[in-house]
């Protein structure tokens, strides 16, 4: 009794599971619930549901959100609820839902030595997998940085701490062949030092955007870059971008959820260079720094296709800046145009 129950349904709501919200599967009532995501289709929209009692106590203001709502994302809302009312909407959901589990529980009697179970409900499913056999433990595997779903990695770095003293080559072998046929792979292995973290003793990261002006569909580009079909202005996106370089706080461009104890931060480089190739026009963002914030890297990049577009001026980028509002920041670009391209360490314990 008495206690406020609040839920955060922005991954798993809107009939994800099978059910409309994800709750509704352990037969409990929130008192306040976060959605998001779902209820625009993929639009961005946001959302802060409320029981009359939990909304009582609040004011204006209370939802903090980058994407809280407009006339279009609100007219897709209601198309979306539309969709899902219909009550042959969740039954193909869990109808979908079943093949999958099918076809994941047939993948985990194949490669029982990387799974351990199917996990999830409806279309939400995933497999646990195991380390353990490789050393019969478990095991924290610590990244030089987290990249949001979506976002690519050529050089991702991560460390972990093994009781048998591993030959590198047979290790990067022995994972490599249980991680098939995952599109992931390990490159290379090294021995460090105990006090060695792939985090805290990087330099360096630089990561590289990819945006293509084109405007037919994308085919071998798909899902490697953010496509657009309109003109950019090169020269007014790096006139922009140089109001973004050295130490600033970067509160409007950090997302809401970044978990960094301060805004600010110092960026090194960027770079913007277009490339006419055979498949159209395309723009690289290059940056580079010790750190970046939560979503900073694709907020400066969604900002700077507004300047090339022409919504913006160059100058409307230094006054983002300065305002130290997240709302002042333009849309934040598309996660899968965007690749993590380097951790640097010295020394470099690959060489």
């Amino acid at each position: 009794k008495n206690i406020l129950l609040i839920l955060d349904e922005v991954q798993c709501g809107v009939g994800r599971t099978g059910k409309l919200f994800a709750h509704e599967w352990v037969e409990i009532e929130p008192d306040i619930m976060m959605v998001a995501k779902g209820i625009g289709g993929g639009f961005p929209l946001g959302a802060v549901l409320a029981k009359e009692n939990a909304a009582s106590g609040m004011t204006t203001g209370t939802h903090g959100s980058t994407y809280g709502g407009n006339p279009l994302g609100c007219s897709i809302g209601l198309k979306v609820m539309d969709i899902i009312s219909d009550p042959d909407f969740l039954y193909d959901v869990n109808r979908k839902g079943k093949l999958f589990h099918d076809g994941l529980m047939e993948l985990l009697k194949k490669k029982t030595s990387i799974f351990e179970e199917v996990r999830g409900r409806g279309l939400m499913l995933g497999l646990k997998c195991k380390v353990k056999n490789i050393e019969n433990k478990e095991h924290t595997i610590a990244g030089a940085g987290r990249t949001d779903a979506g976002v690519h990695a050529k050089c991702q770095v991560a460390h972990c701490d093994l009781d048998k003293e591993w030959e590198p080559f047979r290790l990067s072998e022995a994972l490599n062949f249980h991680l098939r046929p995952l599109p992931v792979a390990v490159i290379d292995c090294a021995l460090v030092d105990k006090d060695w973290h792939a985090r805290f003793s990087a330099l360096e990261r630089k990561y590289l955007f990819r945006l293509l002006v084109r405007r037919a569909p994308s085919t071998h580009e798909a899902g490697l870059v953010w496509q657009i079909r309109h003109c950019l202005d090169l020269s007014k996106m790096v006139e922009a971008s140089k109001y973004l370089l050295g130490k600033h706080d970067f509160t409007t461009f950090r997302s809401s959820m970044c978990q960094a104890k301060s805004p600010i931060k110092t960026l090194d480089e960027i770079k913007i260079d277009r490339i006419d190739g055979w498949s159209g026009d395309e723009f690289r963002f290059q940056l580079r720094a010790r750190s970046f914030l939560h979503n900073q890297v694709r907020s400066f990049v969604g900002t700077l296709e507004r300047v090339g577009a022409g919504s913006w001026n160059p100058v409307d980028v230094k006054k983002a800046l300065e305002a130290r509002d997240r709302s002042a920041c333009g849309p934040v670009s598309p996660p899968h145009g965007l690749y993590l391209t380097d951790v640097v360490y010295e020394p470099n314990p690959f060489t």
